[in-house]
């Protein structure tokens, strides 16, 4: 009984010597894991609409608040930031603050209507804009190589990245090509 009993403590040193001390358990929800040590792993929600991420960190045993903010990186409704970061380990019940985003940041589209075909390019691309560019002919020849209209219209709302349209004044004897994107 005795050199049963001392086998069976060699056997659980031997255990907990080849063990780096962290016991690990997995919670019913399957997304966490709990060491002896009390902490919890924080789960990665970037990617994640608000509301997926909340079922996830609530069943990780962590709160969360949200914050909105614009990304042009990331759909509107989408977590692109988060407090902790995931893989960290942290207490359970901690709170994590997720930034959700608004989408891309939309401004109006400046006026260019009789600029020339290179100043009204130039303002564009300062906006992050891309430009394409068609012509039109006319006979007046103060009007050549100026700007006649967009699309989109100045003053409508538009975001980084959007393609805008310039018609250009040419005059008749001009030859253009419609300049892809």
């Amino acid at each position: 009984v005795v050199i049963l009993v001392i086998t069976i403590i060699i056997i659980f040193k031997l255990i907990n010597m080849f063990s780096d001390g962290n016991k690990t358990t997995t919670l019913p929800s399957g997304q966490t894991t709990v060491a002896d040590d009390g902490l919890i792993e924080v789960p990665t929600v970037i990617g994640y609409t608000y509301e997926q991420a909340k079922e996830i960190l609530n069943n990780a045993g962590l709160g969360i608040k949200e914050s909105y903010d614009f990304s042009s990186a990331y759909e509107e409704g989408v977590v692109f930031w988060q407090s902790i970061d995931g893989g960290t380990r942290t207490t359970p019940n901690s709170t994590v603050i997720v930034t959700i985003s608004k989408g891309a940041v939309t401004f109006v589209l400046p006026d260019v209507l009789g600029n020339t075909q290179a100043a009204a390019e130039a303002t564009l691309k300062a906006k992050d804009l891309k430009v394409s560019f068609t012509y039109e002919e006319t006979d007046n020849s103060i009007l050549w190589g100026t700007v006649k209209s967009s699309d989109p219209a100045s003053g409508t709302n538009v975001k980084s990245g959007d393609v805008v349209t310039l018609v250009i004044y040419t005059g008749p004897d001009v030859v253009n090509e419609t300049v892809p994107v």
